[in-house]
């Protein structure tokens, strides 16, 4: 049926009538309405629809209001018409696409990140710190483990950002007091000339480069210091001092294990030490030069315990412990950092005294 003769069948108040009441008609009179609509059964019962539902809303249906609302039914039903199955297919299609692709997308960004994730952490072990002390400074660490390790000025300790599940290792240039958290995993600090296996323990080792002494020095627990494939072991109270240029290891008793690790607190303990060795422990932590003007005094023996923030007190100790006179001035160093630098020289008025 024709657009214009539909709106002209639903116009007239007669025929809506026929058709709202079409329930109720005999089977003549449904077939005389059925060839109104040239034998189109479903287009009749979308009217019966139709205007059923205007008769919902309102008693009396104007043929205005049944024209306008078959219009707006009617593009509807022309749009809907408009989609063929070849059509509808197409769309599927192209929706699915449009839903599947992200989820696919996602897919591979999880496995992507869940490798990346792996790898990550397989390589934490990799990743090393690196933490310094400065000259004239100290520096606290604090391990993944939860052991702590304090740095003595001109130190440096390097670790991994996570310790795997064999063993703790770290490297040590300089001076560091080591509290270990007791672990069934060993810890190792390895330095230039030696290693140092525990547990869990408190210790202080010494091992600066320009020294000639490596000292390990045991407060609690146990420590195996291992030199050349060969390993001593300290019990509490001991000291280890190896010389690197006899290839000598001296084991001994610590005489007062107050003043071990004392450098955290300011206090410096000398037991019959050459000055030649003394001195650069204290340029490292006062940051100043030292000269020796005299090679000789080099040899001298000092032997005590000296506690001061200032390098002027400490000089004066020496300056009344030893036959010796100095100078203090600031210099400029190549790095244009000005500095203070320290000459000493033989006082030839005094004789030292052993």
């Amino acid at each position: 049926m024709k657009r214009d003769d539909k709106l002209h069948l639903l116009s007239n108040e007669l025929i809506q009538n026929k058709i709202i009441n079409l329930k109720k008609h005999n089977s003549d009179a449904k077939r005389e309405l059925l060839k109104l609509y040239e034998g189109d059964c479903s287009q009749l019962k979308d009217d019966l629809k139709l205007l059923s539902y205007l008769k919902f809303k309102k008693n009396t249906v104007s043929d205005k209001e049944v024209v306008n609302e078959w219009s707006r039914l009617d593009k509807r039903i022309r749009k809907k018409n408009l989609i063929s199955p070849s059509i509808f297919w197409l769309w599927s299609q192209r929706i699915a696409v449009v839903l599947v692709l992200p989820l696919i997308f996602a897919t591979i960004y999880y496995f992507q990140q869940s490798l990346y994730y792996e790898e990550k952490v397989t390589n934490v072990e990799a990743i090393n710190h690196t933490v310094y002390a400065p000259l004239g400074g100290k520096t606290k660490v604090d391990l993944p483990d939860g052991s702590r390790v304090w740095l003595n000025a001109g130190s440096e300790l390097t670790y991994p950002q996570k310790f795997n599940d064999n063993q703790r290792e770290l490297k040590l240039i300089g001076e560091g007091y080591f509290e270990v958290m007791k672990m069934k995993i060993p810890m190792i600090v390895h330095t230039a000339d030696l290693d140092i296996k525990v547990l869990g323990t408190k210790f202080n080792l010494s091992a600066y480069a320009n020294n000639d002494i490596v000292e390990t020095q045991l407060l609690t627990g146990k420590v195996a210091v291992a030199v050349s494939e060969q390993n001593y072991e300290l019990k509490p109270g001991e000291v280890a001092r190896f010389n690197k240029k006899t290839g000598n290891m001296l084991i001994n008793r610590i005489e007062q294990k107050a003043f071990v690790a004392g450098w955290r607190n300011n206090l410096f303990s000398f037991d019959d030490e050459a000055f030649a060795e003394i001195i650069r422990d204290i340029e490292r932590s006062y940051n100043v030069t030292i000269r020796l003007l005299d090679p000789e005094i080099g040899q001298y023996k000092f032997n005590g315990t000296i506690s001061s923030k200032s390098i002027d007190q400490v000089m004066k100790i020496f300056a009344y412990s030893l036959p010796i006179t100095y100078h203090k001035e600031e210099i400029r160093t190549d790095d244009g950092i000005i500095k203070e630098q320290i000459s000493i020289r033989k006082d030839r008025k005094r004789t030292i005294k052993y």
